[in-house]
């Protein structure tokens, strides 16, 4: 899209965050680039828009797993990457797998932003007894959140006050993410 509106000598403000900007700049010259995310998410899309050679996409550990069980060859390069808003947790583990393979190079591409706001989910979840997460029913981020306070307690996902229901009065602690 960029190409074809350059070549129309479009002007193009170009607002893409830079740390996707970063992934981008590594798919390009990654010779075989796995990607922790999901195939279906538009940053992930843009990533595998950005390869110039082979691309795999593991949305867990076990995806990752079967991946590199069927592409890895010692002779090769690798380089690893995140989808910014993939869950921190999950990436800690597939970094950790790949620990053991000297030719595939782990980029560390987790949005602090999105990293810190998991951590304070975990915190504050592990404290109350409900939590209620606000937030696009198809945001990626929202869905994390949801998922990592309902680890430690009852959660809610809501999009907005009129989704409160009549019982959380029963509750003494609410966390609000």
């Amino acid at each position: 899209v960029l190409e074809a509106l350059e070549s129309k000598k479009a002007i193009v403000f170009d607002e893409t965050c830079p740390k996707v900007k970063k992934i981008h700049k590594i798919a390009t010259n990654a010779k075989n680039l796995i990607i922790s995310g999901n195939i279906e998410h538009p940053e992930v899309k843009g990533i595998i828009g950005n390869c110039e050679n082979k691309f795999f996409v593991a949305k867990d550990i076990d995806e990752l797993k079967k991946i590199v069980h069927n592409i890895y060859d010692a002779e090769d390069t690798y380089t690893f990457v995140s989808q910014t808003t993939f869950s921190v947790k999950a990436f800690e583990e597939m970094k950790e797998f790949l620990s053991q393979y000297e030719n595939i190079t782990v980029e560390n591409t987790v949005c602090h932003s999105t990293e810190e706001r998991q951590k304070q989910v975990r915190d504050l979840a592990q404290n109350v007894d409900m939590f209620i997460v606000v937030g696009g029913k198809g945001s990626s981020n929202t869905k994390k959140l949801y998922d990592i306070a309902s680890e430690y307690c009852e959660a809610l996902h809501i999009e907005s006050v009129k989704e409160l229901p009549y019982y959380i009065k029963k509750y003494k602690k609410i966390g609000l993410s």
